[in-house]
């Protein structure tokens, strides 16, 4: 009762509408037990995103974590195998290497011994212009099958698919048929908020700016998803969505906003949300085998996530699979599957100018809010990442202890694009994606000149 009076007290808003109070006690307690306890610990980090290093008194094993904080109170926190220090006989990045030959071999290294010590499960994309480098595949797309990862596999894409909505989005701008400031109340006269939604606009719930929290985890909201509910008739349910601010005023990640965002695409296109990404994002793109998956279905060719048991969360034992045990659902925040090769194709396809001009993609893709793992500035459906070696954009995605996490980076010239899709828990994809692309912006005199535009 105590721990659970602690949660209560201490965990954010959001954190207790995804779990209940009684569920993070269980996870706190199982956590201490599994861990033993921390020794030669330390914190480091920032107000939001405090991370934590120490050693398992129950293994030895070093380990570190995350704990998120939101407004002063506990929005999540992380502990597990995946996020063990970085021993000593890892690979180091070379600061400087010679050509692409070497650039690559530094990034195949790195992968090798990830995948060696049990750190990462997928595909690795990285090109350079319109060549692809790297496309390897380590570890399991089926533990207990037997079944090795390909590159030619899906990959659940979770909140990468946001890129899709506002490209969707970006485009009937382009057309005139959706203004990006005007409030949604004239396009969604049935939501359920008639005052709201007369201050809410498509900006602000692009940027996360809304003001809007999450939609609750009742089973009439999974079971609407389930049954391939779109996005217009998932409106009923944004009644019992809690408003964290007046809109305009403070950030607050929402994929509600983008479920929104959904019902705005079908009111000013006129079609359903997944096919118009069908035929405008995926076709144009040359996304040859990116879908929405028939609702509780894992598509042909997928990656199954692959995690730790509940009870197990310092990875001391093997990884389980998920199966279709995990909701499978289409939805304008997430919820697409598609290959590593396919986003490459996205990426290509955005900085060439082919699915919106090259001022909207840079007016979509100019960060604003810090986001809240502080991977880079939140834009409009992209974020935004600035290095002293360059400028990037793309987004990431994970779900949860789901066995899912992913991550595509563009560089701001069009010359680099890396994309990370993992089976693991997050944010091993999200790690190694960022420091492969922050490697590569790091050494431009390796590649030569820029390469030319796309013509894929």
């Amino acid at each position: 009762m105590r721990l659970e009076s602690f949660a209560a007290a201490h965990f954010s808003e959001s954190a207790l509408a995804d779990f209940p109070a009684p569920a993070w006690a269980r996870a706190l307690t199982i956590l201490a037990r599994e861990s033993g306890g921390l020794d030669d610990w330390s914190l480091g980090g920032d107000d939001g995103d405090v991370t934590i290093a120490g050693r398992s008194r129950a293994t030895g094993l070093p380990v570190a974590g995350h704990v998120w904080l939101a407004h002063g109170k506990i929005a999540g926190f992380q502990l597990t195998r995946d996020l063990r220090v970085r021993p000593d006989d890892a690979p180091v990045w070379p600061p400087h290497v010679a050509d692409l030959v070497d650039l690559t071999a530094a990034i195949d290294r790195e992968l090798d011994w990830q995948a060696a010590d049990d750190r990462f499960s997928g595909v690795v994309l990285v090109a350079h212009g319109d060549g692809i480098l790297l496309d390897r595949a380590v570890g399991w797309a089926d533990a207990a099958q037997g079944r090795l990862n390909q590159p030619s596999d899906r990959f659940a894409l979770a909140s990468l698919g946001k890129m899709f909505t506002a490209v969707a989005v970006a485009q009937l701008v382009e057309a005139g048929r959706l203004s990006l400031d005007e409030p949604i109340a004239r396009l969604l006269p049935t939501y359920p908020n008639p005052e709201l939604a007369a201050q809410i606009t498509p900006r602000e719930l692009l940027n996360h700016r809304s003001g809007l929290g999450e939609l609750g985890r009742g089973p009439e909201v999974w079971q609407d998803f389930e049954r391939g509910a779109g996005p217009t008739q998932m409106l009923r349910h944004l009644k019992t969505v809690p408003q964290e601010f007046p809109p305009g005023t403070d950030y607050h990640y929402s994929s509600a906003g983008f479920l929104v965002l959904g019902a705005l695409i079908e009111a000013a296109g006129g079609d359903a949300y997944a096919d118009r990404i069908r035929t405008h994002v995926f076709g144009p793109a040359g996304m040859a085998d990116a879908l929405f998956p028939v609702p509780g279905q894992l598509p042909p060719r997928a990656a199954e996530g692959l995690s730790f048991a509940p009870d197990d969360p310092l990875g001391r034992r093997r990884r389980i699979g998920n199966g279709a045990a995990v909701p499978i659902f289409s939805s304008p925040a997430s919820g697409a599957y598609a290959t590593a090769d396919d986003l490459f194709h996205f990426m290509r396809a955005l900085t060439a100018g082919r699915l919106i001009s090259a001022a909207t993609l840079a007016d979509f893709t100019a960060g604003r809010s810090p986001t809240w793992d502080r991977l880079g500035l939140y834009a409009q459906g992209f974020i935004e990442r600035r290095t002293p070696a360059g400028r990037m954009f793309g987004h990431a995605g994970g779900a949860g202890a789901a066995g899912t996490n992913d991550v595509v980076w563009a560089s701001d010239d069009g010359a680099w694009t890396v994309v990370v899709l993992s089976n693991y828990d997050a944010p091993v994809a999200v790690d190694l994606g960022t420091a492969i692309m922050d490697f590569v912006l790091a050494n431009p005199s390796c590649c030569g000149e820029r390469p030319p535009p796309s013509s894929l």
